[in-house]
């Protein structure tokens, strides 16, 4: 059974600021722990929580409504702005820019693009349902598309960078509902959004490989077992580590989760008593961001994570 006292330092530094550590990750350094430290708070003032949330650096941040529509969040106001598709299903975070897909409709935005701008993937890609997209660090684009019963994992690799065409290098069929994370050039971790959350890893010359089911790991005693789980949000850190959140449709509470993308195992859970998840990571940065809704229209809340040699 889990400390008590350690899941309340946990779910406390979050929202305080404290610096919380986390046993050695075989990823990483030997004797190393891994610490957040809060590092910014923008107020949005929503007047309902946005469904997505994408970032386009410290201070300014993409956000979706349950409308389809997206605006802009800066310290200075929230904006609506088109993508070039009126209704958009859901928003993606790119290393250099932001994806917006509904449907078989991709659009970018980066900072080297004078606004968004339509992806052309091809006659095919038309006719597709996308329920999720995410790019790597080389911007090969990965899809999870179709219903829960016909769905598709597609990885998408540019022809033309310059004039935005890609088209489908691999595709697999995993029938469920999928959280997907890149980690990697052409691999991806795709965990199931309901328990027991089985884990695949996905290779763009490999089938998928089951790597567990976080729920054999996690330690649910103060979760009702009746409780409506899901796994609200996932993000890539480094040394092979992926941040979840879990969260109770009955409650406000949420579960943080640590786990290794190499073979599914769980490293570090935590409650939180919280309406907050992480939505986007820059691995470049250390960085993590989140989105705690508030009585007074929500905030992001940017934290940067170090692993400290405790030698």
């Amino acid at each position: 059974m889990r400390i008590l006292a350690q899941l309340l330092v946990f779910a406390l530094s979050l929202i305080t600021g404290c610096r919380p550590t986390f046993p050695t990750d075989p990823g990483c350094p030997e004797s190393s722990q891994f610490q957040l430290a809060l590092d910014g708070t923008l107020l949005t003032q929503f007047r309902r929580p946005p469904i997505a949330l994408g970032r386009i650096n410290d201070s300014a941040f993409f956000a979706l409504s349950d409308l389809g529509a997206v605006s802009t969040v800066t310290p200075s106001a929230v904006e609506r702005i088109s993508v070039g598709f009126s209704v958009v299903a859901g928003l993606g975070t790119l290393p250099g820019g932001i994806t917006a897909f509904s449907g078989g409709r991709i659009a970018a935005f980066s900072d080297n693009i004078d606004g968004w701008r339509e992806l052309e993937v091809g006659s095919s890609f038309s006719d597709i349902r996308a329920t999720a997209a995410a790019t790597s660090g080389d911007r090969e684009i990965w899809v999870v598309e179709g219903s829960e019963e016909t769905r598709r994992v597609l990885l998408l690799e540019p022809t033309d960078p310059i004039e935005s065409k890609y088209s489908v290098a691999r595709e697999w069929a995993l029938p469920g509902n999928w959280h997907l994370i890149p980690v990697g050039a052409e691999d991806a971790v795709l965990v199931s959004t309901r328990p027991p959350f089985h884990t695949y890893r996905l290779s763009g010359s490999g089938s998928p490989e089951r790597i567990g089911g976080l729920g054999r790991d996690l330690d649910l005693e103060e979760i009702d077992q009746n409780a409506p789980i899901y796994l609200a949000g996932a993000v890539r850190l480094d040394c092979s580590a992926v941040l979840v959140t879990l969260a109770d449709l009955g409650s406000n509470s949420r579960w943080l989760v640590i786990f290794d993308s190499r073979n599914g195992k769980v490293k570090k859970q935590g409650r939180l008593d919280a309406t907050m998840g992480f939505f986007a990571s820059d691995p470049v940065t250390s960085s993590v961001y989140a989105f705690r809704d508030t009585k007074e229209g929500g905030e992001v809340l940017t934290y940067r994570w170090s692993w400290v040699d405790q030698k």
